[in-house]
C-alpha cells in the first residue's frame, strides 16, 4: 500500500528530474598523467595565469596570481588526472598562458584542441578584465 510519505518521496524525485543540469564547461579538466604534468610545467613557470570561457559566456578575462600549480589523481577508476591551481582544479580550455607577448590559450599550447575558445585571447578581452 502507498503511503503519503511514498508520495512525497516520488514527488521530489520527479522534481529533480525536472530541473536543469548545473551548467558545468569541462573540456580539458580530466587530463593523463602525461598531459598534466605538461600543464604543470607550463603554469609553474609563469606567474600569472588568466581564465577566459567563451562557452560560459564570459565578456572579459580574470587573471590569477600563480602561487602553486600542483597535479592530483582523481578517484574516477580511470586514471585522469587535475592540474590545480592555487588549490582549485582548472579547465585548460579556458586557461591562458603568457607565450611570446600574448595570451595564449594552454589547452592549444599543449595539443590538446579545446574547441569554442579562441586560441589567444584579444586585447578587447585583457583590457574588460583589468577592471
Amino acid at each position: 500500500m502507498k503511503t503519503p510519505l511514498h508520495f512525497a518521496a516520488a514527488a521530489v524525485i520527479a522534481a529533480a528530474l525536472l530541473l536543469p543540469a548545473p551548467a558545468r564547461a569541462d573540456q580539458l579538466e580530466w587530463l593523463t598523467p602525461a598531459q598534466a604534468e605538461q600543464a604543470q610545467v607550463v603554469v609553474a613557470g609563469v606567474g600569472v595565469i588568466r581564465h577566459f570561457c567563451k562557452p560560459c559566456g564570459d565578456e572579459s578575462s580574470r587573471p590569477e596570481h600563480v602561487d602553486t600549480a600542483e597535479i592530483m589523481a582523481i578517484e574516477d577508476g580511470d586514471g585522469h588526472w587535475n592540474l590545480l591551481v592555487n588549490g582549485e582544479p582548472v579547465d585548460l580550455a579556458y586557461v591562458y598562458v603568457p607565450v611570446d607577448g600574448a595570451w595564449r590559450n594552454l589547452g592549444a599550447l599543449l595539443k590538446l584542441e579545446p574547441s569554442d575558445v579562441p586560441a589567444k585571447l584579444d586585447r578587447a578581452l585583457l583590457e574588460l578584465g583589468e577592471h
